[in-house]
């Protein structure tokens, strides 16, 4: 009997997911995914300094390497037989996200020192996932479920090095020069907290938001009115708390259940950076029914209160290409109601923009649970999807404006995306709130 052992190489869920089904079966070790069990498997003394070797036969010998910054337990194996390089999510054609920087940093030194020191026949570099389209510097958009035209999984020592230099030199340059990279290949995309802030003040301009109630008094959901140039070139959604209103109560509707409207809200000058940054906790401003910018109907003056962290934050880039973009929405959690005895989950769907000319839309939609096929209980499946920052794609419909979900599309398909549950529900879409084509995403779509 062939033993086998279950080993990764970083701890996410896309990788460990399945474990348990190999869990106490007869000859099969499942090796834990900490890093003290990782380190204690493969007997690495001196995590993540030293490196280990692990015997598969008396013939073939496997190097270990730490490289912790993808993920705290990220591992590298070297098939001294073979000459393959497995690089999980670390280095792939695709973005290579970065947990923690300077540990990024030591890792892919270490590993470009190991196989120069060792003076290792690296005949191919595997990653876990191929995310990179044919086309140089362009991915696909992240829980893509259709990549035609899919770069080669194969990488080269070319492309390690590439990416020790750029890390190396980020790292010389200092915390405040810190970015994103885009290579042929790969994306240096660290995390968000591994970046610098926004310059403090900057993005200083009149920003006009649309806001919409939600189940609760004087709870709202709010999105930010983009362009895809700076000073509003960002996709922003977060919950707050209106007080101080000059009107009491605020005039915003009660029954939910359908809205027939839109408001807006017309702050005063101030910097998009603090908001984002978190140096903006609340602010003054005006609150319109309908569009201020279109003949809205002034209602009264209130303090938004925001409350985070922000649901979205997505810069938009007036110079990105990619070639394969189905239609996507992401969803906020508005109200839970029972209607004749059924489960009625209502959200709010964000549009979510990719390339200019693009639109931007807020749809108000419905979804009974029972109308979903999922492999949780109905417990787990309505805690899931009245998560907000939920991303759908719509199958077969493209990201085209006279696509787009309005009342008119009655019942559609959606997936959710980077669900490991293979979540399709159906959703009925109750109005179209708002929409506007860009670049400038000033005037109505009218399609």
């Amino acid at each position: 009997d062939i033993k086998l052992v279950v080993a990764h190489t970083h701890n996410h869920l896309d990788h460990v997911a399945g474990d348990t089904q190999f869990q106490n079966q007869p000859y099969t070790t499942v090796v834990g995914t900490s890093v003290n069990e990782v380190s204690q498997f493969f007997q690495l003394d001196n995590w993540p300094n030293n490196i280990g070797t692990y015997t598969l036969d008396d013939q073939r010998h496997l190097a270990i390497i730490p490289i912790p910054g993808h993920e705290n337990s990220s591992i590298a194996i070297y098939d001294c037989a073979t000459g393959i390089l497995i690089t999980g999510d670390t280095l792939l054609p695709g973005r290579l996200y970065i947990q923690d920087f300077s540990d990024n940093v030591e890792s892919i030194s270490r590993l470009v020192n190991f196989i120069e020191s060792s003076r290792l026949n690296v005949t191919s570099i595997l990653g876990a996932h191929i995310e990179m389209t044919q086309e140089n510097k362009v991915d696909y958009p992240l829980g893509s479920t259709y990549q035609p035209n899919e770069r080669q999984l194969n990488m080269s020592l070319e492309q390690l090095y590439q990416l020790n230099n750029e890390l190396q030199q980020q790292w010389k340059d200092g915390f405040n020069q810190r970015h994103k990279a885009y290579y042929d290949t790969f994306i240096v995309d660290p995390n968000s907290s591994q970046l610098p802030p926004l310059p403090f003040d900057g993005r200083m301009s009149v920003h006009g938001f649309v806001l919409l109630p939600l189940d609760t008094p004087n709870s709202v959901w709010i999105s930010h009115k983009p362009m895809f140039t700076t000073p509003h070139d960002f996709q922003l959604s977060f919950h707050a708390i209106i007080t101080n209103s000059t009107v009491d109560p605020v005039p915003l509707p009660t029954n939910i259940t359908r809205l027939n409207s839109q408001w807006t809200i017309q702050p005063d000058k101030w910097s998009l950076n603090n908001l984002i940054n978190g140096n903006l906790t609340s602010f003054r401003t005006k609150l319109y029914k309908g569009n201020f910018e279109q003949g809205g109907t002034y209602l009264c003056d209130v303090t938004i209160n925001i409350i985070r962290p922000l649901l979205t934050v997505v810069q938009l880039n007036a110079s990105e290409i990619q070639p394969y973009q189905p239609l996507r929405y992401s969803s906020y959690f508005l109200s839970n109601l029972i209607v004749d005895k059924r489960t009625q989950i209502h959200l709010y769907l964000l549009h979510q923009i990719r390339v200019q000319p693009d639109f931007d839309a807020i749809t108000h939609v419905t979804i009974d649970p029972a109308n979903c096929t999922t492999d949780i209980s109905s417990s787990q499946l309505n805690n899931l999807l009245e998560q907000n920052g939920n991303e759908w794609a719509f199958p077969g419909i493209d990201n085209d404006i006279g696509d787009r979900l309005t009342r008119a599309s009655g019942l559609v398909s959606a997936q959710l995306l980077g669900d490991i549950y293979s979540t399709i529900c159906e959703m009925k879409v109750v109005e179209e709130i708002q929409c506007t084509i860009g670049p400038d995403f000033y005037e109505d779509c009218s399609v």
